[in-house]
């Protein structure tokens, strides 16, 4: 896994856990930056789920974000991700 210098992941893998660990739920770009600790609560996490939004791992909807409750433009996990087997 790719993690920055300081040990800690990266802020797109870090977007790419949260969202998962919700699955199934939605969540929206603000909520995104406040889960996992993000200072830039529109850019960086839009620039990231739009990113992911273009894989198959990721869904772009619109709709009631699970945590805030407002309507907006959300992404969530496609499916449970598995845990790798080593």
């Amino acid at each position: 896994m790719f993690e920055e210098r300081s040990g800690r992941k990266s802020v797109p893998q870090r977007v790419n856990d949260y969202i998962t660990s919700l699955y199934p739920k939605a969540i929206c770009n603000v909520c995104i930056a406040k889960g996992t600790d993000l200072s830039d609560k529109r850019g960086h996490p839009a620039q990231v789920t739009a990113a992911l939004a273009t894989t198959t791992d990721f869904v772009r909807t619109m709709g009631k974000c699970s945590i805030c409750k407002n309507e907006k433009q959300l992404i969530r996990a496609a499916r449970r991700r598995s845990k790798p087997k080593f």
